[in-house]
């Protein structure tokens, strides 16, 4: 039986199995998103109660057969970030969206890193008085974009699909979900395509998004965009998002 020793992850969802254990969804650096049975961690004297919590990072072991594997020790490594408020649901949002679009067993440690960095943004977000919803919104837009670029969705920000001219900050352009941007004058509408000035457009690309206005068209984009590989089934972190609004 493979032992895989001492690999940094972050805990992304955990559910109780049998009496006094856990299943937990893992993601780590080198293996990818894995499963993972936590045997006792419900118990009430259990180490791992505390220790097994979404957005600390851990040095974890485990044991593999098949597809489901056994946790054999876990360790804090670092310092521990704590979310609270708008930054908390962001990060619940963004674990489920690892969860639905990140096959197990299939390794991508550039996503790794990114998701350790907005961890890492919402934190000091989050404990920082002036902190608003306005910059967790931007690192979001930021993630999104780098993830479906990570797994073969990425975005085309820096010019017209048809014309093949760079985008034009003081243009506007309909973006089609399935092709990219497309100057107006030179495009019909259609039901799927979302209005976007260019200036949004570079603005994303370069993970700026300093204003309303950018954010705002940003964000619909984005939604646009992930609909489409999402599918049908919502994402139940939203509903947090709208109930706490």
């Amino acid at each position: 039986m493979p032992r895989i020793l001492l690999q940094s992850a972050h805990i992304l969802h955990s559910r109780a199995y049998r009496d006094t254990s856990l299943i937990i969804d893992v993601l780590t650096e080198n293996y990818g998103r894995i499963a993972l049975v936590a045997r006792g961690a419900r118990r009430a004297k259990s180490q791992w109660q505390a220790l097994l919590q979404p957005f600390r990072k851990l040095l974890i072991s485990w044991s593999s057969k098949g597809d489901l594997g056994t946790l054999t020790s876990a360790e804090h490594d670092g310092e521990i970030v704590w979310l609270k408020g708008s930054s908390l649901i962001s990060g619940l949002y963004v674990n489920e969206l690892i969860m639905r679009l990140m096959h197990r067993d299939d390794a991508h440690p550039q996503l790794y890193v990114s998701y350790q960095c907005l961890l890492l943004s919402m934190y000091k977000i989050s404990q920082h008085e002036a902190g608003t919803r306005f910059d967790v919104e931007r690192v979001l837009r930021v993630f999104e974009r780098d993830i479906l670029r990570e797994f073969g969705y990425g975005l085309v920000l820096d010019h017209d699909v048809r014309s093949g001219d760079h985008i034009k900050p003081d243009c506007s352009y309909y973006y089609y979900p399935e092709e990219g941007p497309v100057e107006t004058n030179a495009a019909s509408t259609q039901q799927s395509a979302v209005l976007i000035q260019g200036k949004s457009l570079i603005s994303l690309q370069q993970g700026c998004l300093d204003d309303e206005a950018s954010l705002r068209e940003a964000k619909r984009l984005m939604r646009a965009m992930l609909n489409r590989v999402l599918g049908n089934k919502p994402l139940n972190s939203r509903e947090l998002f709208r109930s706490n609004r």
